[in-house]
């Protein structure tokens, strides 16, 4: 029912501002079914990009406090686009913010201000139902289209700035292929004696 909070179409009268995938391509057109399928699609490829990213990282980069960090970034955009959260709930994504700009590897890295701008910008300073409400005196109930999906857009901003920031610190600390990655972890569980 378009009147309920978790409405998955911005036109909804009553439907709160969301992050998930399906939320902004319902305001590009309204096809519920095939939108939800596009979301999980978009996010098992994202998924099965981190995965590729984890599986060539040499051992022990991610348990490095830039490996985990820069893992962070990636992991809780992609948490809000997943599953549908609230836009006030983005407040998750000043963990790595907060963590990107306390350590000067990842400042050097463009694509850290591509991830920080955005969501400090949301997060910190946009005041919604006030934008919402200036816009729709403006632009009429056509304003909704752009002021709900505006924080699935910081998501997705936030993650792919993030994942560029993930592969740029992995690729620092040493990469390999994925087949690479799995050689020498199993010769790396040989030696340890936990594989036969």
């Amino acid at each position: 029912m378009a009147d309920q909070l978790n409405y998955p179409d911005p036109r909804g009268y009553n439907s709160l501002a969301r992050t998930d995938w399906p939320y902004v391509l319902n305001a590009i057109d309204p096809s519920f079914k095939r939108n939800s399928a596009i979301g999980h699609a978009l996010s098992l490829l994202t998924l099965a990009y981190l995965a590729w990213e984890i599986l060539r990282a040499r051992k022990g980069s991610l348990r490095s406090d830039t490996g985990t960090l820069a893992l962070a970034g990636p992991a809780s955009a992609i948490s809000m686009l997943a599953v549908y959260h609230h836009h006030y709930d983005i407040g998750i994504l000043l963990v790595p913010l907060i963590g990107y700009l306390s350590h000067p590897e990842f400042r050097s890295l463009r694509a850290t201000w591509w991830f920080v701008a955005p969501v400090a910008l949301y997060a910190g300073l946009y005041p919604y139902a006030k934008v919402a409400a200036f816009a729709d005196q403006i632009m009429g109930p056509i304003s909704v289209l752009f002021t709900k999906p505006l924080a699935c857009v910081v998501c997705i901003i936030a993650l792919i700035a993030s994942c560029f920031v993930l592969h740029r610190t992995l690729q620092r600390e040493g990469s390999a292929s994925p087949v690479d990655g799995w050689r020498r972890r199993r010769e790396d569980l040989l030696e340890e004696g936990h594989v036969d």
